[in-house]
């Protein structure tokens, strides 16, 4: 803050740059594994989304982008290990200090992070076996030192029980029954995210789409002209690995049945990888198959030039609308003022924005609190304490059936909790 404002443009452009250098890394890494040639052509549907995309989940911030560069710096590390068969102090420091921030930078990722870490055990068991205990000593120790401090610093602000329920244990209990959206299993949701991806209008089904035809045309190779030799090689085991990575990244994607887009960021690194590899084995004639992305993304502009919609949704210069409640912000600040504590029972987190009033409560939607789960006790025990805490002037009930999720105000009007 002693630098730039903190604001929403810094926030865009902050997400837009990690996202780059997350994809960055994994051209560096595909480099390593000798892809350099097709990596490049693999980098044009990822371009062509982050160019073009009017989807809130890619043109917003979002915590995914920072655990997405921590990872493929991880897997930059993986693969420079399997090029030159050995490892450093500092590498394997660095890499275990990057392990142990995961989890804070996106508690989603620790699957991802649990393969990419047993596999740098692998690789020190493969490479340096004479050295294994103490190069996974140096490895663990490192995300070990990231844990104790981080407990440490925790415990001494008296908010280590805060992070384990509320980050911990809450995002491990956290499913779908807190939307109205279809209860599936686990083992269905999993095999569904292909299907989701491809029905949806995420923008990202267009990077999905050359996946897709590229592996057709790899798999008829591999098969049916027994070009296989590839995976004989020590490579092998880490295209192994990343299939493991893959399902763990399905898991992270799917295990709460809610598919928000924004998960899709983890599906970079590994669509990026075995582009770049299906790329490598299959006739220079298919490779024209890439250019779907970019079809897609051309459909949709002459789509809406067709229906005279404008092309970019989130355009820099201010827009003549209204676009925020500006009756209801209006009637806000007819009794409190900017500065002031605001408390908001709903979904509605526009109204901290739009009339510049601080959060008087921890959470800025409380569907935990309003919507029966096995939390709701502690969360809504939560807010009545922020709301004695901070005492804001104005409370506002947002339930309404415009609302997102708790709409039905029979149900979650804040009435509803007569404490």
């Amino acid at each position: 803050a002693h630098l730039f404002p903190l604001d929403f443009q810094i926030a865009h452009i902050l997400g837009w740059l990690l996202t780059l250098a997350a994809l960055f890394m994994v051209y560096k890494a595909a480099q390593r594994l000798q892809l350099g040639s097709t990596v490049q052509l693999a980098m044009l549907p990822f371009i062509a989304l982050i160019s073009f995309s009017q989807t809130t989940d890619f043109v917003h911030f979002y915590s995914e982008a920072l655990s997405s560069l921590v990872l493929s710096i991880s897997v930059w590390f993986l693969t420079r290990w399997s090029y030159h068969k050995n490892f450093t102090n500092i590498e394997l420091i660095t890499f275990g200090l990057l392990m142990g921030l995961l989890p804070l930078c996106k508690i989603q990722a620790v699957p991802m992070a649990f393969v990419v870490g047993v596999f740098a055990c692998i690789q020190i068991f493969l490479f340096q076996k004479s050295k294994f205990f103490r190069y996974s000593s140096l490895m663990i120790g490192s995300i070990l030192v990231v844990w104790a401090s981080w407990s440490l610093f925790l415990w001494a602000n008296d908010v280590f029980d805060d992070f384990v329920t509320f980050y911990i244990k809450a995002n491990f209990q956290y499913k779908d029954n807190l939307a109205s959206a279809t209860r599936r299993s686990h083992l269905v949701n999993f095999f569904r995210l292909p299907y989701v991806i491809a029905r949806g209008s995420s923008n990202f089904e267009w990077v999905f789409l050359p996946l897709c035809l590229l592996f057709l045309i790899f798999a008829y190779v591999s098969v049916y002209r027994k070009k296989i030799s590839y995976f004989s090689k020590m490579d092998s085991y880490f295209w192994l690995m990343l299939v493991a990575y893959l399902a763990m990244t399905d898991i992270a994607v799917t295990r709460t049945g809610s598919f928000y887009p924004h998960y899709y960021h983890f599906l970079f690194l590994p669509f990026l990888l075995l582009m770049s590899l299906f790329l490598k084995h299959i006739p220079t004639w298919s490779r024209w198959l890439i250019l779907s992305a970019q079809l897609g993304f051309l459909y949709l502009l002459l789509q809406n030039i067709a229906h005279d919609r404008t092309t970019n949704e989130y355009p820099f210069y201010g827009r003549n609308q209204d676009i925020s409640d500006s009756k209801i912000v209006a009637s806000i600040l007819k009794y409190g003022k900017k500065g002031d504590y605001l408390a908001v029972w709903g979904w509605s987190c526009n109204y901290f924005v739009d009339t510049q009033m601080p959060q008087g409560v921890n959470e800025n939607h409380t569907t935990r609190s309003a919507i029966s789960q096995p939390l709701q006790p502690i969360y809504l025990e939560r807010y009545l304490k922020d709301l004695k805490r901070t005492h804001p002037p104005i409370f506002v009930d947002a339930v309404s059936d415009k609302a997102i999720w708790i709409n039905d105000r029979s149900k979650y009007g804040h009435d509803c909790f007569p404490t």
